[in-house]
């Protein structure tokens, strides 16, 4: 499993599994799973490098899918 580097950069209209990479270490994503009923829960948090945190993550939590904030609006 490859982590995507602070200069590379993903459409923030795609998903990456998390099989094919993982964001660099407590950058703020938001991160994605499948609940029992198949319904997908998305929330923002971040990988510690070894497991995900944030707000609504609990340990029974298994994160399939991330996806990188979009830039900010230019002003």
């Amino acid at each position: 499993m490859r982590r995507l580097s602070s200069g590379e950069t993903k459409p923030a209209s795609q998903w990456i599994s998390v099989e094919a990479c993982l964001p660099e270490p407590y950058t703020e994503v938001y991160a994605g799973s499948f609940d029992d009923d198949g319904e997908f829960f998305q929330t923002v948090c971040h990988h510690t490098g070894g497991e995900w945190e944030g707000s609504g993550i609990s340990e029974d939590s298994l994160i399939t899918h991330w996806m990188p904030f979009p830039e900010p609006p230019k002003i």
